[in-house]
């Protein structure tokens, strides 16, 4: 029998006909052209379902969740635990990437075997999904390096975010598994804003956008924040930028008021600057609150 090209590429498109989600699911096995998904372990299909143009399926695994414990003398202890969750595959992604048909070659993520970067994209070989990423703050590191840093950080304390880091230089960490990057900061409004994303327990993505300062101060100050409600607990409670720029997140900037007292403070930075009083010329506390 002679071997034609024409052979040869029906050979290798026989070859291509079923991909599996290997690295992280090598038992799931899907059909390039009809993406129909079969479950290998269990031997049965996998519901499939199409989200603008592209289709996918969910998946249960169990997840390694990487978190900073503080030890009793403070020093923060890095730790993991196991949990159940859903996951959420872009097969049309998946597909493509499979059958090489991307135009451009991605690059090794180091410390990673979970992600691969070109340029402002990084693609996840876990979900197979392609994110634009800030190019210029993209740069992901690995968590163990904070145990080093010189600055303090805490998770969220929107327990629903439990994939991000506050750090007390007014910065956003988003953690995947083991390694983390800056989340991108929006500037455009009276105070910085960041988005953050999570899924339900059915694996949907939701997103909610948050002013910076809020969640740094409610994240790193939270027992400041619970003893100034126990001594006002009548007042709302609001957050003061001591040097009055609301661009600045770090927490050495940011405090918790009572919203009269706010008021007051405000004013005397506002008469000290129409005065061209000199800052050493103001009292540093007001009310037992710092005016700068």
């Amino acid at each position: 029998m002679t071997i034609t090209v024409e052979t040869k590429q029906a050979e290798a498109e026989k070859e291509l006909e079923f991909i599996t989600l290997a690295p992280f699911y090598p038992h799931i096995e899907v059909e390039a052209k009809s993406k129909k998904v079969f479950d290998t372990y269990k031997n049965e299909f996998i519901e499939t379902f199409v989200d603008n143009y592209r289709t996918y399926c969910k998946l249960m695994t169990v997840k390694t969740i990487p978190y900073f414990n503080t030890t009793e003398n403070g020093d923060k202890q890095f730790e993991t635990y196991n949990t159940e969750k859903i996951v959420t595959i872009n097969l049309t992604n998946a597909i493509k990437y499979k059958l090489e048909k991307y135009k451009f070659e991605f690059e090794n993520v180091n410390g990673s075997n979970r992600f691969l970067k070109y340029n402002n994209k990084l693609f996840d070989l876990e979900t197979f999904e392609l994110k634009n990423l800030d190019k210029n703050n993209f740069t992901m590191f690995n968590l163990y390096h904070l145990q080093n840093c010189n600055y303090t950080y805490a998770k969220l304390h929107d327990k629903v975010f439990e994939d991000y880091i506050a750090t007390s230089k007014g910065k956003i960490l988003r953690k995947i598994d083991t390694l983390c990057y800056e989340v991108r900061q929006t500037k455009n409004k009276l105070y910085p804003t960041v988005t953050l994303s999570h899924r339900d327990e059915y694996g949907n993505s939701t997103q909610t956008t948050f002013d910076l300062h809020y969640i740094i101060a409610y994240s790193l100050k939270y027992d400041e924040y619970l003893k100034v409600k126990y001594n006002y607990p009548n007042d709302e409670i609001e957050i003061d930028h001591i040097d009055s720029n609301p661009q600045n997140p770090n927490i050495e900037n940011l405090q918790f008021l009572p919203k009269n007292i706010h008021e007051e403070i405000t004013q005397i930075r506002r008469r000290a600057r129409r005065d061209n009083l000199d800052i050493i010329e103001l009292e540093k506390y007001h009310k037992g609150f710092r005016v700068y």
